[in-house]
């Protein structure tokens, strides 16, 4: 009786430590950026930790957008966000505090098929009310990189469009206006979506850089640029990062941007 007990315990220990470890892995870290229905950036590649809520065995794009409101929306997602079963799949209802009723979410500037669609470590997610709610002409862009380092810089902004036969493709964004934390630059794209960008007086901090049309309806992109100033140390100070890889991680430095709607 002893043995048999002892190989229940056993295998019980090993059982719970097989479901601990699962559990450990059903949570993933991603950087979310949404626009509000004003069309202006309300969080900007912020690192939120998404959870298996449903235990389906993998953290979905509506889960890392619950975490994202969780954390970085007053009164948290049930003030914030909803989405619900149609016969579509699982649907936006509310993001950001604004139920419009149309919007849009990209994974890694891949479009997302559902709310359900896997998302992975590190993977980037951009959320988005449509502004345009007669001709839907939000034309979702964005940077060539998620994050750089320096003072100056080359960025390449490119729109997300589609052929004569309906098929996906990218297209340079010209002429586009260059916003440096919200401020509009002399920067502007040229006919290959390029622009050639210049942190003048900068402070050591995390530089959001974004875009903004005169002719298009564009959603928000973003680069996040590392700068720094005379006395600044040769890492970033607040994960020790080492400024020539912050580009690939900046994301880890916590909520860059969080503009909470009261």
């Amino acid at each position: 009786m002893k043995k048999n007990l002892t190989a229940i315990l056993t295998t019980a220990m090993i059982t719970g430590a097989f479901t601990l470890t699962a559990s450990a892995e059903e949570s993933v870290t991603v950087n979310v950026t949404i626009s509000d229905g004003n069309g202006q950036l309300a969080i900007a590649q912020a690192s939120v930790i998404a959870k298996d809520i449903n235990g389906d065995g993998k953290v979905s794009i509506d889960e890392a957008l619950y975490a994202a409101h969780e954390e970085e929306y007053n009164g948290g997602a049930a003030a914030g966000y909803n989405a619900y079963d149609s016969d579509y799949g699982r649907s936006l209802g509310m993001l950001w505090g604004d139920d419009c009723g149309s919007y849009g979410y990209y994974v890694n500037n891949a479009s997302a098929m559902s709310l359900d669609d896997e998302v992975k470590e590190n993977d980037y997610i951009n959320a988005f009310c449509y502004t345009d709610l007669e001709t839907w002409s939000d034309t979702y862009c964005y940077f060539d990189k998620y994050g750089t380092d320096g003072d100056k810089f080359t960025l390449t902004l490119s729109a997300a469009a589609w052929d004569e036969n309906y098929n996906p493709i990218t297209v340079p964004v010209e002429g586009a206006v260059i916003t440096i934390n919200g401020e509009r630059t002399e920067f502007v794209t040229d006919a290959e979506g390029k622009a050639d960008i210049t942190i003048s007086d900068p402070e050591t901090g995390i530089h959001v850089i974004s875009a903004v049309s005169d002719t298009q309806t564009l959603v928000p992109p973003v680069c996040l640029a590392w700068g720094y100033g005379e006395d600044s140390e040769t890492s970033n100070p607040t994960t020790g990062i080492s400024v020539s890889l912050a580009g690939l991680a900046l994301s880890a430095s916590a909520a860059i941007i969080s503009r909470k709607r009261k």
